[in-house]
């Protein structure tokens, strides 16, 4: 046969012991199979000539259960075969068809053409009885000689509701998708406060083009988290993302890392040369960070290479185009830097057509239940661990402490509770001694009476009311609670008090 051997003996004799319809995805290309194997398993007794009609005697063990209709013609044009199937999608019973023509049988397929040619014909709309039907027509060779064809058909009203529930499928896919994720930010959390929402913003636009970007932030504020989020957005989000941190890396070392370098450009260099990183991110984003720690030699091969697209490898004569968006951060105030000589006021302004800034947590309060939550769910997935919350106390010591770390630290004091909790709650005990008292006393924020203690929403709707009537104008309150007016605003409409506050001017 034409058909070269699969091995596949044990599935076949596992089909062969089913008796629920198979689900089988490419029904022709399935039956190929099924009568390849047939034919190369065949005992001496059969010997080397093995007819249409014995080969289907033999291959219907298995194809009495494909769920699409399956028909088999002889070189003669006779039907040979024909599964149970195949009545429910056609409408003709098996002992119309078993034995008869196929020319009078179905005179409206290709089976007669595939029959004379021995060329298959694939995905025919066809009639056959009172149905519209989809036919895949292939020819079964023995040897080099034509022996017959096999048909597979399928109904096509039952293909277009297929069609029509994979549709209903995405579409509900792309639903859940905008709920988990609803401004398509892929993963990346914006929190509650105005700065974060700018940044993102900003991160955004600036996914759509290939201009550079400048992030600036405090270490541990998210900076590599917001360009893999500006890379993954961007029309470059299927070639390479390649971070570098030139803090960490010896100047000699950088340079050779960053440019590559040719055979023979230094004490041990690899024969044949290495490709640098600019090289490797080539069609991608290259992620510089700390960039801000790079020495002055560096940073003029760099500006070079931002500008001309071009690079040249240690040790080598020969320069290189390459294509690649860059994406820098740093923790350093790079005006500063350049006012004190220490960079490259050219280098700066090729870097920072756009720049955001990410604010250290301590700036943004309303954003750390967010975050907290957020990274104790990656945390206990993280580490196979059942789900956790954060107790009252737990997040109010959580909002107070000032996160000289930011983000970075705050994930790592929570992965140390995560690890040492005991009753899926998360409080003060459960934190770091440097988090504050440890007796279980919590400082009341305001004397309710009684010995219950408040809600959290109790305590916010006090304060806000008691900064509405301590401060003049709204700015102030905000700036005293210490979120934004946005958020201010939010909260004023949350507890109906937009209304009852008419004194206070918007600045």
């Amino acid at each position: 046969m034409a058909f070269s051997p699969r091995g596949w003996m044990c599935t076949v004799a596992l089909l062969d012991m089913m008796t629920s319809p198979l689900a089988v995805h490419d029904t022709t290309s399935f039956c190929e199979m099924v009568l390849d194997f047939c034919y190369n398993n065949r005992s001496d007794e059969e010997g080397r000539n093995m007819g249409m009609n014995e080969l289907m005697m033999t291959a219907a063990a298995v194809l009495d259960h494909v769920y699409d209709g399956v028909a088999a013609i002889d070189d003669r044009g006779k039907i040979v075969y024909v599964n149970p199937a195949n009545e429910r999608i056609t409408g003709l019973k098996r002992e119309q068809l078993l034995g008869k023509q196929v020319k009078d049988a179905i005179p409206s397929t290709h089976i007669l053409d595939v029959l004379l040619t021995g060329q298959p014909s694939i995905g025919v709309r066809t009639k056959v009885g009172e149905y519209q039907v989809v036919s895949n027509i292939v020819p079964v060779w023995e040897d080099g000689k034509l022996v017959g064809v096999v048909s597979v058909f399928r109904d096509e009203t039952e293909l277009r509701r297929l069609a029509h529930q994979l549709s209903q499928a995405n579409e509900t896919i792309e639903q859940l998708a905008r709920l988990v994720d609803p401004e398509g930010r892929g993963g990346m959390i914006a929190g509650e406060s105005e700065a974060m929402h700018k940044a993102l913003s900003l991160a955004t636009k600036a996914a759509r083009v290939s201009s550079p970007v400048l992030i600036q932030g405090e270490s541990g504020t998210g900076k590599e988290v917001l360009a893999r989020y500006i890379h993954d957005q961007s029309p470059r989000k299927a070639k390479l993302f390649v971070p570098i941190n030139c803090a960490a890396i010896p100047e000699n070392l950088l340079e050779s890392e960053l440019f590559g370098y040719e055979e023979g450009a230094f004490t041990g260099s690899s024969k044949g040369g290495r490709p640098g990183l600019f090289e490797v991110a080539d069609g991608g984003t290259l992620f510089l960070d700390e960039v801000g720690d790079m020495s002055m030699h560096l940073q003029a091969k760099l500006l070079r290479a931002i500008q001309f697209q071009e690079i040249r490898r240690v040790g080598g004569t020969k320069t290189k185009q390459v294509d690649v968006r860059f994406l820098f951060a740093t923790h350093h105030n790079l005006l500063e830097s350049v006012a004190v000589g220490t960079f490259r006021e050219d280098l700066y302004y090729r870097m920072e057509v756009v720049s955001i800034q990410l604010p250290p947590l301590r700036e943004r309060i309303e954003d750390i239940p967010v975050f907290a939550l957020h990274a104790l769910s990656k945390i206990t997935k993280k580490l196979g661990l059942p789900t956790l919350k954060i107790g009252h106390g737990g997040m109010q010591a959580i909002r107070r402490y000032p996160w000289p770390g930011n983000i970075r630290e705050l994930e790592n004091v929570l992965e140390q509770a995560a690890i040492l909790d005991e009753d899926g709650v998360i409080e003060l005990n459960d934190l770091p001694k440097r988090f504050g008292d440890r007796s279980g006393r919590h400082e009341s924020l305001y004397d309710r009476g009684g010995n219950d203690f408040p809600t959290l929403e109790e305590v916010e709707e006090r304060l806000l009311r008691q900064a509405m009537r301590t401060f003049v104008t709204k700015g102030e309150a905000a700036a005293a609670l210490g979120v934004s007016r946005a958020t201010l605003y939010r909260k004023l409409e949350k507890y109906n008090m937009n209304h009852d506050i008419l004194s206070q001017s918007e600045t």
